[in-house]
C-alpha cells in the first residue's frame, strides 16, 4: 500500500464542460504501479461500435497500440453505456490478454462510472486492490461535479487511499481557502504542499536555491523515521525534492551537491546521490574529483558515482574505483554491478566485467551475486559457465543468483542449464537453488522437475526441499502430497521435515495427520516435538501438549510444564 502512495501523485490538466472534461480526465496515467484488474468474469468481453462504424470487442481495442486510435474506440464505445454496462466492462478487464493499457482501460471505465454513480464508483474501486490511478479518475470526475460530496467521502477512506482521492481533488482550480480546509479535512496538507512544490519547479532554472529552499520548508518534517505517520509524508517529499534535485544537477552540480548535503536528514542522503548521479553521467572527471576530496563521504553515494558513471562505459567505472577513497571501493564496486542489474545491459562487454572481477582479491557475496545476475540476464550459458570456474563461497553465490535471475526471466532455462554442470557436488548445490528459488511460484512444476532429476541419486533430497517450500506457501496441499508418497523412509523424512511449518501456520491438524502417517520412531518424535510447541503457545490444549511430550525428545519431556 505504502507503493501506491509514493506513485500516486501524476500531472493531469484539467479542463470542464461535457465530453471535454472527461477526456481531460483520461490522460494517461504511466507513473502508477500496476495492481490486480478487478473482478473476473466468465463471459467474453463486450463489443463496441466506434465512431468508425467497425465493431470491436474490448481486447481487440486494448490492444491497439496506437494511443489516439484506442482511446477513441473506448469512448465510442461508453458514450451510450449505463450502470451496469460499466460495471460488466470493468470486470471483462480482467479477461483481456496481457498489456499495461489494460490499466489505463479500467482507468476510463472507472471516470464513466464516476460519471454515472460516484458513490457507487468509489465504493466499487476501494472495494478492489485497486490501481491509484482508478481513484484518481473516480474522485477527480466526482469533484468536477459535486466537490463537497467527493470531499465527505474521501474523507471516510483509509489513509493511502485518502491521500491519493485528496491530491485528485486539490489538483482542481480552487481558491487557496478552500484548498487549505480540503487539505486539512483528508488529512492531506503534505499532498496539498506537494503540490505547491510540483508549481514551484517551473520557475525553478531562475533561482534553483531558492526554489530548493521553499521545497524543503513545505516538506519540514520532525526527524521521527520510524513514525508510520511520516512514511507517506516523506514519501511524497523525495518525490518532488527529487526532480528539483536532478534539474539543480545538470545546470550547477556543485552548487547542487553543496545545497543537498546541507539539508537535514534524510534528504541530505538520498537528495546527493541524486546529484551525484546526474553530475557522473555528465562530467565523470569532476564527480570523481568531488568524491575523493570527501572526508567523510558516505558508503550510499560510491553506489550512486559508479551508477551514473556505467552510463558513459563500464571500463571507464572500473577506472574510477581507484581515484575513490579506499574504504568506498567496495561500495563503488557493488554500485557498478547494481547498476547492471537495473538497466539494458545488452551493450555491455561482459567480459570486460569478468576480467574486472578476476583481479579483486576478496569480492564479497553482494558483489558476486550483482555480477552474476547481471551476467545471466544478459548471457544465461555463459554466466553459469563463468559460476563453474569459481570456488567455495563465490562460486555458491554466482549460481544461486543466475538461477534466481533466470527462475524470473525462463524458468525452464536454469533446470536445463543444470542438467548440463559435469560436477556431481556443483550440480547438486545448482539444483538446490533452482528448487528454491522456484518452489514459491510454481511449488507443482517445480516438485516434478525434482522428481524426474537426471541425477536418480538427489531425487529425494530436492523432492524433500520442494515440498517443504511448498509448505510454506500452501500447508494443505504440500501434506497432501506428502501422504501420498509411496516409500515410507521418504514420506516420513518429508513429514518430519514439513510439520513445523504446517504447525506454525495454524494448521495443527494437517501436523497431526503427518505424525498419524509416520512410520518411524524418529520422525514421530520430531512432529510430535513441533505439536507440543503448539498445543503449549499457539493454541493451549493441556491434554494434547502432555500426549505429544510423552513421545517427544527427552529434551523435550524434560522442560518442566508451568
Amino acid at each position: 500500500m505504502r507503493s501506491r502512495l509514493l506513485l500516486s501523485v501524476a500531472v493531469v490538466g484539467v479542463t470542464l464542460g461535457g465530453v471535454a472534461a472527461w477526456l481531460a480526465l483520461s490522460q494517461v496515467d504511466e507513473d502508477n504501479r500496476r495492481a490486480p484488474i478487478p473482478r473476473e468474469r466468465s463471459e467474453p468481453p463486450l463489443i463496441s461500435s466506434t465512431s468508425w462504424g467497425v465493431r470491436q470487442s474490448l481486447a481487440q481495442i486494448v490492444g491497439n497500440p496506437t494511443d489516439f486510435r484506442r482511446n477513441a474506440d473506448l469512448y465510442a464505445l461508453l458514450a451510450d453505456t449505463g450502470l451496469a454496462e460499466v460495471e460488466a466492462l470493468l470486470a471483462d478487464v480482467a479477461s483481456l490478454p496481457a498489456s499495461p493499457h489494460r490499466y489505463d482501460v479500467a482507468r476510463v471505465l472507472y471516470t464513466r462510472f464516476a460519471e454515472l454513480d460516484p458513490d457507487a464508483a468509489a465504493d466499487h474501486v476501494v472495494a478492489a486492490n485497486y490501481h491509484s490511478s482508478w481513484v484518481t479518475a473516480v474522485f477527480r470526475a466526482w469533484a468536477h461535479t459535486d466537490v463537497d460530496a467527493a470531499v465527505d467521502r474521501a474523507a471516510t477512506l483509509e489513509s493511502d487511499a485518502k491521500a491519493i482521492a485528496a491530491e485528485a481533488i486539490l489538483e482542481l482550480d480552487l481558491p487557496p481557502g478552500r484548498q487549505e480546509q480540503i487539505a486539512g479535512q483528508l488529512d492531506g496538507k503534505h499532498v496539498l504542499a506537494a503540490i505547491h512544490a510540483r508549481k514551484a519547479l517551473t520557475g525553478a532554472e531562475r533561482d534553483f536555491a531558492a526554489a530548493w529552499a521553499s521545497a524543503l520548508r513545505l516538506f519540514d518534517i520532525p526527524q521521527q523515521p520510524d513514525a508510520p505517520e511520516l512514511f507517506g509524508r516523506r514519501a511524497v517529499a523525495f518525490e518532488h525534492l527529487g526532480p528539483l534535485a536532478r534539474r539543480w544537477a545538470r545546470h550547477d552540480p556543485v552548487a547542487a551537491m553543496a545545497a543537498v548535503v546541507n539539508a537535514r536528514p534524510p534528504y541530505d542522503e538520498v537528495m546527493a546521490q541524486v546529484v551525484l548521479q546526474v553530475w557522473a553521467s555528465a562530467d565523470p572527471p569532476a564527480a570523481v574529483a568531488w568524491l575523493a576530496g570527501q572526508q567523510t563521504a558516505r558508503e550510499g553515494w560510491a553506489r550512486a558515482l559508479m551508477q551514473g558513471l556505467t552510463k558513459r562505459g563500464v571500463d571507464e567505472a572500473i577506472r574510477a574505483i581507484d581515484s575513490i577513497p579506499a574504504r568506498l571501493q567496495g561500495e563503488a564496486a557493488l554500485g557498478l554491478v547494481s547498476a547492471l542489474r537495473e538497466r539494458d545491459a545488452g551493450d555491455v562487454d561482459f567480459q570486460i566485467l569478468i576480467d574486472w572481477y578476476g583481479t579483486l582479491e576478496a569480492p564479497s557475496g553482494r558483489l558476486t551475486g550483482n555480477l552474476s545476475r547481471a551476467f545471466a540476464a544478459h548471457d544465461p550459458q555463459r554466466a553459469m559457465a563463468w559460476a563453474q570456474t569459481l570456488n567455495g563461497r563465490a562460486q555458491k553465490a554466482a549460481f544461486n543468483a543466475a538461477a534466481t535471475q533466470l527462475a524470473r526471466s525462463d524458468p525452464a532455462l536454469p533446470k536445463r542449464l543444470v542438467g548440463e554442470i559435469e560436477s556431481t557436488g556443483l550440480r547438486r548445490e545448482a539444483a538446490q537453488q533452482v528448487v528454491f528459488s522456484q518452489a514459491f511460484k510454481n511449488p507443482r512444476a517445480t516438485l516434478e522437475w525434482a522428481r524426474s532429476f537426471p541425477v536418480e541419486a538427489d531425487r529425494p533430497q530436492l523432492e524433500r526441499q520442494a515440498i517443504t517450500m511448498w509448505a510454506r506457501v500452501s500447508p494443505r496441499d504440500a501434506t497432501r502430497e506428502v501422504l501420498a508418497i509411496r516409500d515410507a523412509e521418504s514420506r516420513d523424512a518429508t513429514a518430519a521435515r514439513i510439520a513445523r511449518d504446517v504447525a506454525r501456520k495454524g494448521h495443527a491438524d494437517l501436523a497431526e495427520d503427518l505424525f498419524n502417517a509416520a512410520e518411524s520412531v524418529s520422525a514421530r518424535r520430531r512432529i510430535a516435538t513441533a505439536l507440543v510447541s503448539h498445543y503449549t503457545e499457539t493454541e493451549p490444549d493441556r491434554a494434547k501438549a502432555d500426549f505429544y511430550r510423552a513421545i517427544a525428545p527427552e529434551r523435550v519431556r524434560a522442560v518442566k510444564v508451568r
